[in-house]
């Protein structure tokens, strides 16, 4: 299993507030969703598509969504294999390093060997892909999740 969590410092005295935290929840909640529309894109063409856990948390020092897979063959994508007893035809793989989507892909095993040990293919990365594209903008909905609870107390 692997987690992406991405966390926010927040002022401990505005993550006690109870609409605060409100106001945050949903934006977490939004975040959450927007992280798992990227991992989904990464298996979309896949036969078993893997499936996705978030997790929200607020505490009085930070806020983070941790999104992981539950399936084991989406972390073998992701980390890559380095050897596998298995010889294989012409092979166009579905999924490239860093790049969030899945297309057609081609190819499989022709057979099995125990005496040779071959390279397969190197690490997807996807986390530390999505973590660049999302980290800025998660930053920007918790910033505007503490203003839109401070907005929605004061009723302006």
């Amino acid at each position: 299993m692997f987690e992406m969590t991405v966390d926010s410092k927040v002022p401990a005295f505005l993550s006690q507030l109870e609409f605060i935290q409100e106001a945050m929840i949903e934006e977490l909640m939004r975040e959450g969703s927007a992280i798992n529309e990227l991992y989904n894109r990464t298996s979309s063409t896949w036969a078993a598509q893997p499936r996705f856990m978030k997790k929200i948390e607020i505490n009085p020092k930070s806020a983070s969504v941790t999104v992981w897979a539950k399936d084991r063959i989406y972390w073998f994508v992701h980390e890559g294999v380095r050897h596998m007893r298995a010889v294989l035809g012409p092979y166009v793989p579905k999924t490239q390093p860093r790049v969030l989507s899945s297309g057609a892909g081609s190819g499989g095993r022709i057979y099995a060997s125990r005496s040779q040990d071959r390279p397969l293919y190197e690490p997807r990365k996807f986390t530390e892909t999505i973590i660049e594209r999302r980290k800025p903008r998660f930053r920007q909905r918790m910033e505007r999740a503490i203003l839109n609870g401070v907005r929605s107390r004061v009723g302006f």
